[in-house]
């Protein structure tokens, strides 16, 4: 079944935009300035959810600048039925009548006879009024899904489930500017209240009363006369004839198995070296394993300052087999840096430049051929970057939480592919054709490796000085949180053992005492009671090497190790203080409470 077969061509297309600008804009401004005028249109207030809303929007940006919209039905077999039997009632009713005789109201524009001429306002929920268009098509589909959440009912069902079989194609001439900067990022957008008195349900409302539908148009008319003209752009040159078949929907394209093939034996060995290796709670880790071997997830470790989340997504990335790809986010952070864009080089040319995500993609493609199981993002930090700015595309690559919805968008490649063929010095041509020809594609784009997984860590200490993360952001993750370790006994044990694995400290590590981890012990007890203060494991093991280090020093140059221990409580000071963060040298407070702790254990 061809949705847009006759509705895209060119020549069509072009007259459609001239109708838009001269007699649909004309008739909308003398509704909205005199009330009689607004019997000459038609207008229904579609109302859906953000993801309902995105689904049609990706459409229209690959179709032109139609959008999909439809009315929910619960029981389809019944509906089907009655409209076999009986026709078309109620709203679907009202819709197919304006659509069939709206041309007798506005008549005709030059050299061109227009029919569906009924006006959609889009409605999204928690938003507001977000854009309008003309009605082009009226289509009965009980075998397409389309939507998100048909989709995922199609999946679970294993054959087609349409929820919405009463659809229409709207001709788009207006989004809210906050839309037409990020189309596919619903959270960015903003809308116009529309006036009291309008119904807003899912699916499909008329505005019957002319007092109502004066108001409505009033209220939105400014901002459409304004958008009309950026919002037409905005679809140009992105015309793909869509062709829906059911039988795409019944054998969807294969992608590999998401779980990892990992033995029971190297899985237990790898469980093993983590908690050998780092200071943290045996049922967290058993947790991250599952998800990330198992689960098929990506991962948001959450935790303070110190408590090993990086190392340890490093680690296991690479005793599992996977090269860790691991970058550091920051507040300047853009769609460059995460997805990728164009931008100047040093020959003055222009390049396309694949931002992080893309390039581990393109790691983990190459790994995978030199005898790897692949490459993982870990991103470091990364509510240091402002989500809203540079993780936009992020959502919609990654829009449902099973592998099979990680989709990169054509339009992304194509734009990248764009640049390349322009620059034929491109240096990361062999990245893209590395993802054009490794990755299974699809009509809409190409899959992600459910191998892939994109792993990120997020302090919870100074969050004033940091970016908030949206939901949006969060359910794209399954959130781990990583807190300092419940046994100090255990802690410490896992640290010294860490250490005297190294040959580097033997002789020193014989100067840590009973009564000297006692006192470690409880200044470490202590300063994690400072709520401001980050003193998580990492930090412990660094004050821990340098307090080493100052004693092998000691020692080292001849001073007789008895000395020594009458020295260790000094140097033990020394090497915790070195160790903190460096907000105690400008937070006074703070510097006073760790000056208090070490005072009372230590002595002043």
């Amino acid at each position: 079944m061809v949705y847009l077969d006759n509705y895209v061509k060119p020549l069509l297309d072009s007259m459609l935009k001239d109708f838009i600008k001269q007699k649909s804009l004309d008739s909308l401004r003398k509704c909205s300035q005199n009330l009689q005028k607004c019997g000459d249109i038609d207008i229904f207030v579609s109302a859906g959810s953000k993801e309902h809303w995105r689904d049609s929007l990706e459409f229209a940006l690959s179709n032109g600048g139609f959008m999909i919209w439809g009315r929910r039905v619960e029981d389809k077999e019944k509906w089907i039925q009655e409209i076999t039997t009986e026709g078309i009632k109620g709203m679907e009713k009202s819709l197919f009548t304006s659509y069939l005789t709206s041309s007798a109201k506005l008549g005709k524009s030059p050299g061109f006879i227009l029919g569906p001429i009924t006006i959609n306002v889009f409605y999204c929920s928690d938003v507001g009024l977000i854009g309008a268009g003309i009605v082009t098509t009226i289509i009965i589909d009980s075998i397409n899904p389309f939507w998100t959440e048909e989709k995922k009912e199609t999946d679970n069902k294993k054959s087609p489930v349409v929820i919405f079989p009463f659809r229409w194609l709207a001709k788009i001439f207006w989004l809210h500017s906050s839309v037409r900067a990020n189309p596919i990022n619903p959270d960015l957008w903003r809308g116009i209240e529309p006036p009291k008195g309008i119904v807003i349900r899912g699916g499909l409302q008329p505005v019957k009363d002319l007092n109502l539908r004066h108001a409505l148009v009033k209220t939105s008319i400014d901002e459409i006369e304004k958008g009309i003209d950026e919002t037409l752009k905005l679809f140009e040159g992105r015309v793909e004839v869509k062709e829906v078949k059911p039988e795409a929907i019944q054998q969807p394209v294969p992608v590999e198995k998401c779980v990892l093939d990992v033995s029971p034996a190297e899985l237990a060995k790898v469980r093993t070296s983590v908690l050998q290796e780092f200071a943290v709670e045996p049922d967290i880790i058993d947790f991250l394993l599952s998800v990330l071997v198992y689960g098929c997830k990506n991962v948001l470790l959450i935790g303070r300052p110190g408590t090993g989340k990086t190392s340890i997504a490093r680690f296991i990335a690479e005793m599992l087999g996977f090269e860790p790809v691991v970058v550091t986010a920051n507040a300047h952070w853009s769609r460059v840096d995460v997805i990728g864009g164009p931008m100047l080089i040093g020959t003055g040319s222009v390049t396309w430049r694949p931002g992080v995500l893309l390039e581990a993609i393109a790691r983990h493609v190459e790994a995978k051929k030199r005898g790897k199981r692949g490459a993982w993002l870990i991103i470091d930090e990364i509510n240091r970057a402002d989500v809203d700015k540079a993780f936009g595309e992020f959502f919609t690559i990654f829009s449902g939480p099973e592998p099979r919805e990680w989709i990169i968008p054509l339009y992304i490649v194509d734009e990248w592919s764009k640049y390349s063929s322009m620059n034929r010095d491109d240096v990361y041509r062999d990245m893209l054709e590395k993802v054009k020809t490794s990755l299974k594609k699809s009509d809409t784009g190409y899959y992600i490796p459910p191998d892939f997984r994109v792993i990120g860590t997020m302090n919870y200490v100074d969050v004033a000085n940091l970016f908030a993360i949206g939901e949006a952001f969060t359910r794209r993750f399954v959130r781990i949180v990583i807190d300092y370790p419940g046994d100090i006994d255990k802690e410490l044990k896992v640290l010294l053992n860490r250490i005297g694995r190294s040959s580097e400290f033997v002789d020193a590590i014989k100067v840590i005492d009973d009564d000297l981890l006692n006192v470690i012990k409880s200044i470490t007890n202590e300063l994690r009671k400072i709520r401001r203060l980050a003193f998580g494991p990492a930090y412990l093991l660094n004050a821990l090497y340098t307090f080493l280090a100052h004693v092998r020093l000691k020692l080292t140059t001849g001073m007789p190790i008895e000395s020594v221990k009458k020295e260790v409580r000094r140097i033990l000071r020394y090497a915790i203080e070195s160790s903190l963060s460096i907000t105690p040298l400008w937070d006074d407070e703070l510097r006073q409470e760790v000056k208090k702790v070490l005072d009372n254990v230590l002595g002043s």
